[in-house]
C-alpha cells in the first residue's frame, strides 16, 4: 500500500511538471496577430477520436453492463477454478457502480480543486484556479481537475480487467487513448488525466473489494450450464 502511494504521488509530480510541455505537445495551437495561443478542435470529427473519448461516457460503460446482465442471466458465470461466485449479476453491478463511482469523485474533486481547464473557450490561458469553493456557489464552469472522461475510463477498463486479466492490456489501451483523446482536444493538462486515470483504478478496486470479488480475475460463461 505505502509503495503504491508513493507511486502515485511520483506520477502525479511528474505530470504536473510536463503540463506545460505536454499540452502544446499534444494540442493543435496556432498564436494569432494579437499574440493570443489560440486551440482548433477539428479533430473531434474523426471517427477515431469519437471511439477513444466515447470511453468515457457513462452510457457506454452502461452498456456494457447490460450486456454482461444479459449474458449471466442466461448463462451463469463460474470461476474457473474453484466455486461458481453466487451473485450472477456481479459483472454488470460491478462496471456499472465502478464507473458512477469514479464519476462522481471526478465531479467532486473538480468542484473543490477549482483548477480549470488550459484552455477559455478555445484561447490558452495556463494554470488558473477559482477562488477557493466559489466551484460550489454557482462559479463551476470549465474545470478541468481531474478529467472525468479519463476516470471514467479507467474505470470500467479498470473493473472488466479485474474479472477478465487477459483483456486487460486492449481495455487499458482505450481507456488511455480516452486521456490522451481529451489532451489532443486541448481540453484537459497532462495531470488532470493522470489524475483521473488514478481515481478510475481506485474506485474499481474498491468497489471490487467491497463486493467481495474473488482475489483472481477469471469469470467465464460456463457452457454445461443452462438456464433453471
Amino acid at each position: 500500500m505505502f509503495r503504491r502511494g508513493l507511486l502515485v504521488v511520483a506520477a502525479m509530480l511528474l505530470a504536473w511538471a510536463l503540463d506545460i510541455p505536454a499540452f502544446h505537445l499534444f494540442a493543435d495551437t496556432a498564436r494569432t496577430e494579437a499574440g493570443a495561443v489560440v486551440v482548433s478542435r477539428d479533430i473531434e470529427g474523426n471517427d477515431w477520436y469519437r471511439l477513444l473519448r466515447i470511453m468515457g461516457f457513462a452510457g457506454t460503460w452502461a452498456a456494457v453492463a447490460l450486456v454482461f446482465w444479459l449474458i449471466d442471466r442466461q448463462n451463469p458465470p463460474t470461476r474457473l477454478a474453484g466455486p461458481a461466485h453466487p451473485r450472477p449479476g456481479f459483472r454488470a453491478v460491478l462496471v456499472l457502480v465502478s464507473v458512477v463511482t469514479a464519476g462522481l469523485l471526478a465531479e467532486l474533486i473538480k468542484l473543490l480543486v477549482g483548477r480549470e481547464r488550459p484552455v477559455d473557450g478555445l484561447t490558452y490561458q495556463g494554470f488558473e484556479f477559482k477562488p477557493f469553493l466559489a466551484a460550489f456557489t454557482g462559479d463551476g464552469g470549465n474545470l478541468g481537475f481531474v478529467s472525468s472522461h479519463t476516470s471514467t475510463a479507467f474505470a470500467g477498463a479498470a473493473a472488466i480487467a479485474l474479472l477478465h486479466p487477459q483483456a486487460r492490456p486492449v481495455l487499458m489501451l482505450l481507456a488511455a487513448g480516452c486521456g490522451a483523446s481529451r489532451m489532443l482536444a486541448g481540453a484537459h493538462w497532462l495531470s488532470d488525466v493522470v489524475g483521473g486515470a488514478i481515481i478510475g483504478v481506485w474506485a474499481a478496486r474498491v468497489v471490487y473489494e467491497r463486493m467481495g470479488g474473488p482475489v483472481a480475475g477469471g469469470f467465464v460463461s460456463d457452457p454445461r450450464r443452462t438456464p433453471g
